[in-house]
């Protein structure tokens, strides 16, 4: 669940219409750190971790390349 207010004042997306925040936020990482991101919860959910914690690149709508530190529960 995400506070969009909230999280429109950390990382200000453009929402398209029908879409929500969060296709918005999946699409706004930046290109170069997506093998990452995607191998880091891949890799954290095969081992049956609690969670993970990562940094990566989005930008916003402004084009501000903004680092994000994603931590992640997964129980």
């Amino acid at each position: 669940f995400v506070n969009v207010d909230a999280a429109q004042q950390v990382l200000p997306l453009r929402v398209s219409p029908g879409g929500t925040y969060a296709d918005a936020f999946h699409a706004s990482r930046h290109p170069a750190d997506l093998p990452s991101v995607e191998r880091t919860a891949d890799e954290a959910l095969r081992a049956g971790s609690p969670g993970y914690t990562q940094e990566f690149r989005c930008t916003d709508h402004f084009g501000r390349v903004r680092w994000l530190r994603e931590e992640t529960t997964l129980e």
